[in-house]
């Protein structure tokens, strides 16, 4: 596993191609909060082979919204996709793929159709 982390800390200020201070910012943010003002339609999804954000990540986000915005949020697992919408068979698979990933899963496209379609008006 260690001769894969090298792909991910570059150095003292990137880790997984991102600077440090970004995560820092990021952090310091209260995206609850922001996320409650939206009123739109929200999809959240999660690949089931993401390792980079939970599963509870994009089902909170369907929740806010629900919360402010009845039946405005929905949350969607896809099997086989990463965190970059690559297909991978589980979160070991995509970690070890590193950074670049593999190839595109389509089946976002069609889950993106599909929602576009239902909320279309």
């Amino acid at each position: 596993l260690n001769v894969y982390m090298a792909d991910f800390i570059q150095d003292d200020t990137f880790i997984f191609g991102i600077h440090y201070k970004f995560m820092q910012e990021l952090a310091s943010l209260d995206l609850a909060a922001a996320w409650s003002k939206v009123k739109a339609p929200v999809l959240a999804v999660w690949g089931e082979a993401d390792f980079q954000a939970s599963k509870a990540d994009s089902e909170l986000i369907a929740s806010i919204i629900n919360k402010g915005a009845a039946g405005k949020g929905k949350f969607l697992a896809l099997p086989k996709t990463d965190h970059g919408f690559s297909l991978a068979e589980d979160q070991e698979e995509s970690f070890l793929a590193g950074r670049g990933g593999g190839t595109f899963n389509p089946a976002i496209v069609d889950a993106l159709t599909k929602w576009f379609k239902e909320n279309a008006g």
